[in-house]
Formats: structure tokens, sequence, C-alpha cells
């Protein structure tokens, strides 16, 4: 099996990528003396679940989530139904909460209209994706993923097209995020090339719609009755999501570190 040592290394390799910039986050902010705010803790507790899930991820290859044979005993599959229950969980929580992070960023250089729309779209991501977490349980397969047997469980499919509405409003909302700041700062009275610098930096989150949209692609491999290994490219995006939205949140403060370095 090197699908499981392939998939635990990306996996963990993500989750520290995602730590060392958002360890140099909090670095930037107490070494300017500014503290922590909202976004920060809610970027924080993001972080925490996608920890919390990778490593739920890893326990889950031991019990053969990416076995070919998959789970050797009743008790090994009931353990990995708890955990793939858990991991979904926390997956969801460390996606929508780095995504928020963001949204309240953004709250606190808005007013009026714009400010309204951020706090609509941050709300209504949010309905989407704990929608999707408390819908993992009422798939009816895979069967050791299955909270709800016979009448009442909802069918892959069924779940698949809510999955891809829910990645897709929240690929759309990373796009949203990525093009306010461009209206906020072409009016700020800045250099040009200070105002690219800005707006790009606060632009990251493109790349974390683009993985959404990724994530979105794959969530077909949950009707393949060989999920156990065909899902770990799915899962491998649902990582990828969280680490890149936490990097991306990251790079607007770390922007401020990297001048101070370079003009020193």
């Amino acid at each position: 099996d090197t699908l499981g040592p392939m998939m635990n290394a990306v996996d963990w390799f993500l989750v520290a990528l995602a730590s060392t910039f958002l360890g140099l986050r909090v670095y930037c902010k107490f070494s300017r003396h500014r503290g922590l705010w909202w976004d920060d803790h809610i970027l924080i507790f993001a972080w925490a679940c996608l920890v919390v899930a990778v490593g739920f991820i890893t326990s889950s290859i031991s019990l053969g989530f990416t076995s070919p044979a998959g789970p050797q005993t009743p008790e090994a599959a009931l353990r990995l139904q708890i955990h793939g229950g858990v991991q979904n969980v926390f997956f969801g929580l460390a996606t929508v909460m780095s995504k928020t992070s963001f949204g309240v960023t953004l709250l606190r250089v808005t007013e009026d209209r714009m400010r309204m729309l951020i706090l609509f779209l941050t709300v209504t991501m949010n309905l989407a994706v704990f929608l999707y977490i408390i819908f993992t349980f009422f798939k009816c397969k895979p069967e050791i993923y299955s909270w709800i047997k016979g009448p009442g469980c909802w069918s892959t499919e069924r779940y698949i097209h809510y999955g891809i509405f829910a990645g897709a409003y929240s690929a759309f909302v990373d796009f949203s995020f990525a093009i306010i700041p461009w209206f906020l700062i072409m009016n700020l009275q800045m250099k040009t090339r200070e105002k690219f610098g800005v707006a790009i930096a606060m632009s990251c989150g493109v790349i974390a719609g683009v993985t959404a949209i990724m994530r979105c692609i794959y969530l077909p491999l949950l009707t393949l009755g060989t999920f156990s290994t065909q899902g770990t490219t799915l899962v491998i995006w649902y990582v990828a999501e969280s680490a890149v939205t936490i990097i991306a949140a990251s790079i607007p403060v770390l922007r401020a570190l990297i001048k101070e370095i370079s003009s020193s």
C-alpha cells in the first residue's frame, strides 16, 4: 500500500506549510505590538480543525482507508466510520472558518453596502457549508461511512449534487473576496505600485477558489466502490483547500513584515 504513505506525506506537508504562514502572521502581529483580533482567532481555530482532520486521516490510513481490501475487521470498519464522520466535520470547519476569517478582515476595512455584501457572502457561505457537514451523515454509501441505514438516507448522487453546490458557492465567495480589495484600494491615496502590491496580496484567495473547484471535480469519486483507494485525491484536495486558504489569509499581514525586512 503506497497510497497511504503518499497521502500522509502530502497532507502533513500542506499542514506544515499552513502552520508556517500562520505562525509568521501571529509573529508579525505581536512584533508590531498590534495583538490578535477576531480574524486571527478564527484563523487559528481553522488551523486547529485542519490539524485534527489530518490527524484522523492518518489514523484512518492505519485502519485500512487507502487499502484496496479496506478494513479487515468489523471493529476497524466501525472505527473507520467514526473517523470518517469526525474528519468530515473538521474539514468542513477548517474550510469555512478560514474563509470566514478573511471575510471578517474585509469587514474591518469596508462600510455601507460593501460591508453588507461581505456579511451576506460570509453568512450564506457558512450556512451552505454547515448544511454540507450535516448532510455528510445522511448519505447511504459508502456503507462504512453511513450513519443512517435504509429509508431516510441520502443517495450518493444527491449528496454529491449538494456538495458540488456548496463547493461552487465557496469558490464563488473566494473569488468575490479576491475582487473586493481592488475596489477598496484603488480609491486610496497611495502610489500605484503600492496599490497593486496590496491588492495582489489581498487577492491570493483566488487560489483557494481554484482548490474548491478541484474538490468539486473529484467529489463524484464518492460513487465508486473503490473509494478507499480512489478517494485519496479527493482527501488531498480537502486538505489543500483549507491549507491554501489559511496561507492566503496570512499573506496580506506578512507583506508588512517582508517590507520591513527588505528595507533593512
